[in-house]
């Protein structure tokens, strides 16, 4: 159990026994001689009732005044003594608290956790401890694997057995034949039960790739027979008091994984592997040992000592169901030591440490035997498609050490193990191409780190404000269970949520901390929609439970998944858009919307980019568009003819839930066509989770279009798995698309755009170039212009540079006469619909539940006889907090002792209060600086509301009663829903408008600041846009003498105000 920091500091109980907590390092390191020999860290009690002092003791002896704890082990001195705990850091340990003399103590005996946030598991461990090449690889760039759909056959045949040994055991239908014996009929009605309900689409994508699914079935029988029919096995099932499976470690100690069995309290980890290697059997055991400590740390009571728990016996068991050298199961009791402990907290911690990135590791003197990092990436299964190894891809591009040396006779001397056998040495790689890469990576890592910094402010949020933000969802009632994997919630207190369909979230039952990873799919009528990123356990899934979603942005895996996405990109040689060549001029095409069929004329381009701005049958006409897209006839990739028209098949993943559903509608009912996202209730076909693996096999295998979600493409990576084609069947192309058709594709960043093109031989893209691109939150994502639409930037290269292979289009603009008015800027053809703006005037006053972010530096002192100082500053202007970060860390050394309190001075050419100034120890000045919400935009968006506001916005609902409410602030949204009561009027966030156009609506903008400041996303001209155009007739709500500072509002409130 872990205490928080308030329990055990405020509560005397504990004094003198050992617990677990989480704290937060404030200064040091500092040594103490006290007692005894010691190194301290102070950390943050600003939480507590205790007002005093509180440090974190590390103890080099045993103190001379006590006898309740001793030394604290080498193994944590060693780990701080690498890398010393740094200010903000988060930690857990396991100590003994003391109190004297006012100040309070953690004494730690046993363990230290850094960077708990982070879940790290095994294989992480193992690789920074093994080789930092194979870390910087798998951790740092995250280069990219199969995941889900990984179709080596010992790796579905693994995952076969593992969810059969689960099935059997949660499924009351199954489980009293552990008591009375398996038959053969029994066995094989299980197994199919299993593959049916779990594994049909995998089959069904092993025979797209050739991959017979018949072997992997055999093997997996193979290991499932000896286990079920297992006399000791099968009774220790029977006999046991309780039996989880699939019990996933607690996240909060840092440690990531899931025990196959806990059976009454003991882990059980299966194995299915027929002839491991002594080094894997090695493996298998460290990875068990990891379970039971981390396991062991959960139960762990106060006062208990860790030290004593493993003394008197910490043992799991590993299950080997069908080794070659073994008659039956082997099962092998494994033990946690004292050393195991040593071994795996250092490992645990050097992975946490490393996660900060210690430059690039070279190749040289490794011992590759058995890496997979030296082989290719195998792409479907087809050894004949492949990425290229990444640790040679990336030894080569990035070229930081010589591949080898002559000596005097002219022989080659080489320090890299694989300098034999290595094909990328002679590869060229353009130096430019390998910047841009690197430079996204880089701004990915920033953003992952600010990100984490974020989460971090919203953690002190309360559950109220949470709610509020739109990133908690309560009170969520399990509807449906689709596939085991795919849940339907129903809700009594509905969110309007500030995530959008794709985005990472953790489902938790109510009032725990047990949770599972999902994507979330949006909504579905009432019902909302998750996908979980793996299999769920029976227990998780109790209908009865009360379940809640979470967006926790300290852990969003968006940037992680960004990473990965890149090097598929870099490694493919997808070849990024860089600096503007060519002749310029007008290269855009108009395109009517009365003659969408017009849009087959275009088609010979690989590259087609398609602007449809806002209209009223704006849904329709893409649903048109898509129609003539996958119904004209292809020419060949290479030129040469047309492709035959059955042998045709073109991928659509559409972004927007909503027109999806309409292209559905109106394509569906061609024959050829299928719907592959998990929706069932569908006008096409639909690959449903109760399908065999034969029937999705056929339905794949002769659709001409498959209609799908980006979010499905980029969360199950399936389509990825089913990338290549069969060059018997379709000898035009080693695709299995032809073309893919991205619809609403302006929030796709870079790295997302490349990872959908590269399935089809063409790419048709269709977007509004002048809605919101994707969320980023760190300087150095938007500088590499990762905010930004790719879709808009490819859109505008081929609408100014003639290019034989890419061609744009856009389609006019519907805007009602008002808006049209007040956009005069705006970059397309306009048909002026009948329409009307009226203005309501509001009252009050913004709120947030954060109204300051708090950004910390460290600067080298100008002179090294002076004292480092303590800096508060808070901006004297009006500044960007994107500006001020790349401001300070761009600040190599400050003369801070001229700086006094109250006083402005311009550092970095930004105007600053200096509100403290004092003396501490060290040779860098320690800098605070309090910058306003509004400074950083994310969270602003997501906090900010004005409850006055709201009241009239919903006074006016109840006279007008319009379609939709529309705000861009999270918090207002709800709000607003709060103040709307039993109304069933709809409350949206721009990101959820579909750019078809409601009858009316109320358009509510939230800002009101003294000092009439309009502050993101309102003062964005894309966030105006999309939401002035929701409706042809539209009430917009606000602070009129805050609103008439924009330029685009000004020119509304005089038509609505006369």
């Amino acid at each position: 159990m872990i205490h928080t920091l308030p329990a055990v500091v405020d509560d005397t109980d504990h004094h003198g026994e050992e617990v677990t907590v989480r704290c937060t390092v404030h200064d040091g390191p500092q040594m103490g001689n006290r007692g005894g020999q010691k190194t301290m860290y102070e950390i943050d009690v600003s939480g507590c009732q205790f007002d005093g002092p509180a440090f974190l003791s590390c103890w080099h002896e045993s103190p001379v005044w006590t006898d309740a704890f001793g030394a604290t082990p080498e193994y944590v001195h060693d780990t701080l003594d690498n890398v010393p705990l740094q200010h903000g850091e988060t930690v857990i340990a396991r100590g003994v608290p003391n109190e004297h003399n006012d100040t309070w103590y953690f004494n730690v005996t046993s363990i230290l956790i850094r960077d708990p946030e982070t879940p790290i598991g095994k294989s992480e461990m193992r690789s920074a401890n093994e080789c930092p090449r194979i870390y910087n690889l798998k951790y740092e760039k995250q280069v990219f694997s199969p995941g889900r759909y990984d179709l080596s056959p010992g790796s579905v045949k693994g995952r076969i057995v593992h969810s059969l040994l689960e099935y059997a055991i949660d499924n009351p239908d199954y489980r009293d034949n552990f008591e009375h014996g398996w038959t053969e009929a029994e066995m094989d009605a299980c197994f199919e039960d299993v593959l049916d309900s779990e594994y049909a689409v995998d089959l069904a994508l092993c025979r797209l790739a050739w991959i017979s699914p018949n072997d992997i079935k055999e093997h997996a029988w193979n290991a499932i027979e000896p286990l079920l029919t297992d006399d000791t096995f099968t009774d220790t099932i029977n006999e046991a008091e309780s039996v989880n499976t699939e019990v996933a470690l607690s996240s909060s100690l840092g440690f990531n994984g899931r025990v196959d069995l806990v059976i009454d309290g003991t882990p059980y980890d299966l194995k299915t592997s027929y002839q491991p290697t002594d080094a894997q059997r090695n493996h298998h055991r460290f990875q068990l040992r990891i379970y039971l400590l981390a396991l062991a740390l959960e139960t762990l009571e106060p006062g208990e000592r860790l030290m004593d728990r493993i003394e008197d016996g910490v043992e799991g068991v590993l299950v080997y169901p069908n080794l070659a050298d073994a008659d039956g199961v082997e099962l092998e009791r494994v033990e946690l030591r004292k050393h195991d402990l040593q071994a795996i907290m250092e490992m645990r911690n050097d992975a946490a440490v490393l996660r900060g990135g210690f430059g690039t590791p070279t190749t040289y003197g490794r011992d590759c035997t058995g890496c997979m990092f030296k082989e290719p990436t195998a792409i479907s299964g087809d050894t004949d498609e492949q990425l290229p190894a990444p640790c040679q891809f990336y030894c080569q591009s990035e070229r930081r050490w010589d591949c080898f040396e002559t000596d005097e006779d002219g022989d080659i001397i080489t320090q890299c193990p694989l300098f034999d056998e290595c094909d990328q040495r002679l590869e060229f790689r353009n130096p430019a191409v390998t910047d841009h890469y690197n430079r996204l990576r880089t701004a990915l890592n920033e953003e992952r780190d600010a990100r984490h910094a974020l989460g971090t402010e919203l953690e002190h949020l309360s559950r109220d404000s949470l709610i509020q933000a739109g990133l908690l969802l309560p009170q969520l009632e399990l509807h449906t269970v689709e596939g085991q994997r795919r849940l339907r919630f129903t809700t009594d207190q509905p969110v309007v949520p500030a995530f959008r369909p794709g985005d990472k979230i953790r489902l938790y039952h109510a009032d725990t901390e047990y949770y599972q990873t999902a994507t979330y799919y949006g909504h579905d009528g009432e019902e909302i929609v998750f996908e979980l990123d793996g299999q769920p356990n029976v227990a998780f899934l109790n209908p009865q439970a009360t379940f809640e979603a979470r967006r926790t942005v300290s852990t969003d895996t968006f940037p992680r998944d960004l990473l990965s996405q890149l090097d598929y990109a870099q490694r493919a040689e997808v070849t990024p858009l860089l600096e503007t060549t060519g002749d310029a001029g007008d290269a855009l095409a108009e395109l009517s919307p009365e003659e969408p069929e017009q849009v087959a004329t275009y088609l010979d381009n690989k590259e087609l980019y398609i602007d449809v701005p806002v209209r009223r049958d704006r849904s329709e006409l893409i649903a048109d568009l898509v129609h003539h897209v996958t119904a004209t006839q292809l020419q060949k990739p290479g030129g040469d003819g047309a492709i035959p028209q059955d042998d045709q098949r073109v991928l659509v993943l559409s972004g927007v839930p909503e027109i999806t559903d309409t292209i559905d509608a109106c394509i569906g009912d061609r024959d050829g066509v299928i719907r592959m996202d998990g929706f069932a209730d569908a006008t096409a076909d639909a690959i449903t989770p109760d399908m065999d693996g034969h029937t999705i096999y056929t339905s794949l295998d002769t659709a001409d279009v498959v209609l799908s979600s980006t979010r499905y493409a980029l969360a199950d990576h399936v389509f990825h798995a089913m990338r290549t084609g069969d060059s018997d069947a379709r000898p035009h192309s080693d695709r299995f698309f032809d073309s893919v058709v991205l619809v609403g594709a302006e929030p796709l960043t870079e790295p997302q755009f490349h990872f959908l093109r590269v399935l089809g031989d063409r790419i048709v893209a269709i977007g509004d170039t002048r809605r919101p691109g994707p969320q980023m939150v760190s300087g150095d994502a938007r500088t590499s212009r990762l905010n930004e639409s790719y879709f808009n930037r490819l859109y505008r290269r081929f609408a100014n540079v003639e290019n034989d292979d890419s061609q744009s289009l856009v389609v006019p603009a519907e805007l009602p006469e008002p808006i049209a008015d007040a956009f005069t800027g705006i970059d397309v053809t306009t048909t002026r619909i009948p329409g009307s703006v009226d203005f309501v005037d509001a009252t009050g006053n913004t709120e947030t539940a954060l109204t300051e972010t708090t950004h910390e530096y460290r600067v080298t002192c100008q002179d090294t006889n002076m004292d480092a100082r303590f800096l508060r500053l808070e901006p004297a202007e009006e500044v960007d907090a994107l500006q001020i970060s790349h401001a300070l860390d761009d600040l190599r050394t400050l003369d801070a002792g001229a700086l006094t309190i109250q006083n402005e001075y311009t550092i970095q050419d930004i105007r600053f209060t200096v509100l403290t100034n004092n003396p501490i120890d060290g040779d860098t000045h320690q800098i605070e600086v309090n910058v306003p919400l509004r400074a950083t935009p994310f969270l602003n968006r997501l906090l900010t509301h004005n409850p006055d506001e709201a009241a009239t916005v919903a006074e006016i609902c109840r006279e007008q009663d319009p379609d939709v409410v529309v705000t861009p602030f999270a918090a207002h949204a709800n709000t607003i829903r709060d103040c709307l009561g039993d109304e069933s009027i709809p409350v949206r966030l721009p990101h959820e408008l579909t750019g078809d156009y409601h009858e009316s609506a109320v358009v509510s903008l939230g800002v009101s600041d003294p000092e009439r400041i309009v502050s993101a996303p309102v003062s964005d001209i894309e966030t105006l846009y999309t939401v002035l155009t929701a409706a042809k007739h539209c009430t917009i709500v606000g602070n009129r003498d805050t609103l008439e500072r924009n330029s685009v509002l000004k020119a509304l409130l005089p038509v609505t105000t006369a």
